[in-house]
């Protein structure tokens, strides 16, 4: 049974009107967790008031808030993943919980919210998601909703460069899903999705 502090939570995509409390947040998370982002507070302190618009929604991406009542508690996004020049895949990023609200669940609001956008574009046939692999909470909340790592890679965190991501794919078909695997050398752990309701 939900209880009554998470009754009024809810995740909902940001407007673009909206860009000023998304900076806020965002560089707030960028400056207080350096390296777990792939941005870092540097790349993106100097951005205009159109450029932080432009990041919240677009054909191909769209950034979420995590609301309790109308206070910010969140941000979470999905974009087309610049790896696959078919533009077919979604790439799950930007999550943060502000740290007084972590430890209720509320990272499944996060994935159920992002899904679901993924699942109306219908230029998507996969997911990705990644982590680094020494941080293990996003590794078991990746599990918990459906991902299985299929590969890892070399990636820059921030501005430190780690020796190992992990990642995961989510594999959209219009009858169902399957699992592609593959390793890539180097420093992170890609995750799939795997579900027989995507469509």
């Amino acid at each position: 049974m939900e209880s009554l502090s998470q009754a009024s939570i809810g995740l909902r995509p940001f407007k673009r009107s909206e860009w000023d409390i998304f900076k806020d947040l965002r560089l707030h998370a960028l400056q207080t967790e350096p390296g777990v982002f792939s941005s870092s507070y540097d790349m993106e302190v100097n951005r205009s008031p159109e450029e932080w618009q432009d990041t919240i929604e677009g054909p191909g991406h769209q950034v979420f808030g995590l609301f309790n009542k109308d206070h910010l508690i969140g941000i979470t996004a999905c974009f087309t993943w610049r790896e696959d020049p078919s533009g077919e895949t979604a790439v799950l990023a930007m999550s943060f919980i502000v740290p007084e609200q972590r430890g209720q669940g509320l990272s499944r609001l996060l994935y159920k919210g992002r899904l679901e956008w993924i699942r109306a574009h219908p230029q998507f046939r996969r997911v990705v998601v990644s982590h680094r692999l020494s941080n293990t909470i996003p590794a078991r909340a990746n599990q918990r909703h459906g991902f299985k790592a299929f590969g890892r890679a070399s990636h820059t965190w921030g501005t430190a460069r780690l020796k190992t991501r992990s990642c995961t794919r989510w594999i959209l078909r219009k009858s169902g899903c399957s699992l592609e695997t593959g390793e890539r050398k180097a420093d992170y752990c890609l995750y799939t999705h795997v579900s027989s309701h995507v469509r």
